[in-house]
């Protein structure tokens, strides 16, 4: 069985710490990761599309939603900026990545980790964020029910 590590020569340009079993696993997921970046943006604009062709369509069966746009449309603009953000460094991962299989550079894979990182960092916030509204929105809905029960 290959080692993942060959030696640490961390000093020079070419990378010696990664086997070349271990880049080209690597390098090998960087087609996948490139394809989950651009489904990100499809989904995300797709959804966005989707959510201003029904609030125009409920505008024009005489839904009136007040003046200017709706707290949901508002909504679908943040969670489609988010999404364009997270696939993009999600797609620069994938890039760099590729690039680092064919140069076996040191700094392409920091490059790649880096983007991977940022991209790990902000849907973790968001994992943080989304349950906590989750928490508070099930308080919220146990101590109404218990104040119509009384």
């Amino acid at each position: 069985m290959e080692e993942i590590i060959d030696e640490l020569a961390l000093g020079g340009v070419q990378s010696d710490v990664l086997s070349a079993k271990a880049v080209a696993t690597l390098t090998s997921t960087a087609p996948w990761i490139k394809f989950s970046a651009i489904m990100g943006y499809v989904v995300s604009v797709g959804g966005l599309v989707l959510n201003v062709s029904t609030g125009s369509a409920y505008r024009s069966m005489g839904y009136n939603f007040g003046s200017g746009a709706s707290p949901n449309m508002i909504f679908s603009v943040i969670v489609c900026g988010i999404a364009i953000v997270t696939s993009t460094y999600l797609l620069l991962y994938a890039l760099k990545l590729e690039q680092f299989g064919k140069s076996n550079i040191q700094r392409d894979l920091y490059e790649a980790f880096k983007n991977q990182r940022i991209y790990y960092t902000i849907t973790g916030v968001l994992c943080i964020i989304y349950l906590a509204v989750l928490t508070l929105g099930l308080i919220g809905g146990g101590v109404a029910a218990l104040m119509m029960a009384h």
